[in-house]
C-alpha cells in the first residue's frame, strides 16, 4: 500500500500541484493512520472479548461446582487487617503442586504439643484427622485476598503458594489448623452440633447449620489458628497478620463474631 500511494504521490509538478500533492499527501496519511487504528481497537477489544469470556466460562464453572455440593470453605484474607471475605469466586488451579509428603509430615507432627483448640480437641486429633482421612495438601496460587480454603469434593486444602513459601512455620500450621476445623465439621456434624448446643443451651437443634458453614464454625476456625499460632510460634518470630487475629480473638466471642460477620454476613450464626 505504501508503494502504491507513493507512486500517486509524485504526480504533477508545479507550485500549485506541489500544494495539491500535500493536501494530498496528509489526507491519505490521515486515514491510513485512521485504518491502522480501528485495526488495532478491534484487535484489543477482540482480547478483552476473549480474557472476558474465559472469565465468565470460569465463574460459571465455579458455581455450578458449588451448587453440585463442592463448597469451598475459606480462611482469611492478609491484605489490610480484614478477617475474612467470601471466596466463591476464589480462582483454583486445576491441580496446584502437592506438597511433598515428608514437609507434610514434618509441619503436622509440630501439632502434637498443642492443647486447649474448640470442641475439646488438640493437635493430635487435626493431625490424624489429616492423615486418616487421606485429606491432601496442595499450593495453588489464590487471589491476593485469601490464604487458604478447604475442598470437601477433592478432599483438599489449598494453600496460597506465595505464603507457603514465604510463611514461618506457625503460620503455615495455623492456617491449616483452621481449615482441619471445617474438616471436622464436614466429617463429624453430629459432634458438633451436640457441642454447639452445649455452648449454647439457649438454641434449638433446627437453628444450627451443621453441615455447612456458620459465623459459630468460623469463629472456632479462627479461634484454633490463633490457639494453634500462639502455641508453635518461635522466640523472635513474627507475624502481622498472624498478630492482629490474635488480637482480634483476645477482645472475646461477641467481638470476633461481630468482626467475622463484616464478610461473612450471609452466613446463619450457627
Amino acid at each position: 500500500m505504501k508503494v502504491f500511494l507513493t507512486a500517486r504521490f509524485l504526480i504533477g509538478q508545479g507550485k500549485i500541484k506541489n500544494k495539491a500533492q500535500s493536501t494530498l499527501e496528509l489526507t491519505l496519511s490521515f486515514i491510513v493512520v485512521v485504518m491502522l487504528l480501528s485495526g488495532s481497537i478491534k484487535v484489543m477489544l477482540w482480547g478483552v472479548n476473549s480474557l472476558v469470556g474465559r472469565h465468565n466460562a470460569y465463574i460459571s464453572y465455579l458455581n455450578d461446582a458449588s451448587r453440585n455440593g463442592r463448597m469451598q470453605e475459606n480462611f482469611y484474607v492478609p491484605k489490610k487487617i480484614s478477617l475474612v471475605e467470601e471466596v466463591e469466586n476464589v480462582p483454583v488451579e486445576d491441580f496446584g503442586q502437592e506438597v511433598d509428603e515428608g514437609v507434610v509430615r514434618l509441619l503436622l507432627g509440630k501439632l502434637e504439643g498443642v492443647t486447649g483448640l474448640a470442641g475439646n480437641r488438640d493437635g493430635n486429633f487435626y493431625r490424624d484427622l489429616f492423615y486418616n482421612n487421606n485429606i491432601k495438601l496442595r499450593k495453588v496460587y489464590l487471589d491476593d485476598n485469601t490464604l487458604g480454603l478447604y475442598d470437601p469434593g477433592d478432599n483438599i486444602i489449598y494453600i496460597d503458594r506465595n505464603f507457603f513459601d514465604s510463611a514461618p512455620d506457625s503460620s503455615i500450621l495455623a492456617t491449616i489448623v483452621h481449615e482441619l476445623t471445617h474438616v471436622d465439621y464436614y466429617l463429624n456434624p453430629q459432634y458438633w452440633k451436640d457441642y454447639t448446643l452445649k455452648q449454647h443451651p439457649e438454641l434449638t437443634p433446627d437453628e444450627i447449620h451443621i453441615p455447612g458453614n456458620s459465623i459459630d464454625q468460623e469463629y472456632n476456625a479462627f479461634k484454633n489458628a490463633v490457639e494453634a499460632y500462639r502455641q508453635l510460634k518461635e522466640d523472635g518470630e513474627e507475624d502481622l497478620r498472624m498478630d492482629y487475629f490474635c488480637a482480634i480473638i483476645e477482645q472475646g466471642e461477641d467481638y470476633a463474631k461481630a468482626e467475622i460477620v463484616k464478610f461473612y454476613n450471609e452466613l446463619p450464626q450457627y
